[in-house]
C-alpha cells in the first residue's frame, strides 16, 4: 500500500515538473503561444501543441507510477486523480467552444 501511494506521489510530482518545462519550452521557442497564452486565446496548432504536451507528460508519470508502485493499479490510481482533478478545469473553460 505503500508503495502505491509513494508511486501516486512521484507519478504527479513528476507530471507537474514535466509539464512546467515543457510549457517553458513552448512559450521560449514559439513567441505567438507566449502573446496569447494569458488570455487563453490559442490557435488550432497551440492546442495540439498543448495536447501533445499534455499527453506525452500523462504517458511520462504513468511510467513514473509504474516504476515506483511495481504495479498497473499504481499508474491507474495516478491517472484517475489527474483525470479528476482537471475534469472542472475544463468543464468551466470555454476553450471547448472555440474547436
Amino acid at each position: 500500500m505503500l508503495r502505491i501511494i509513494l508511486g501516486v506521489i512521484a507519478s504527479l510530482f513528476s507530471w507537474i515538473v514535466l509539464i512546467s518545462v515543457g510549457n517553458r519550452l513552448i512559450r521560449a521557442g514559439w513567441h505567438g503561444y507566449a502573446l496569447a497564452e494569458p488570455t487563453m486565446d490559442f490557435n488550432l496548432a497551440m492546442l495540439l501543441a498543448r495536447l501533445v504536451l499534455s499527453l506525452t507528460c500523462s504517458l511520462a508519470a504513468g511510467w513514473v507510477a509504474r516504476l515506483v508502485g511495481k504495479n498497473a493499479l499504481t499508474a491507474w490510481v495516478s491517472g484517475t486523480l489527474l483525470l479528476l482533478i482537471f475534469i472542472p478545469i475544463h468543464c468551466g473553460s470555454d476553450l471547448f467552444s472555440r474547436c
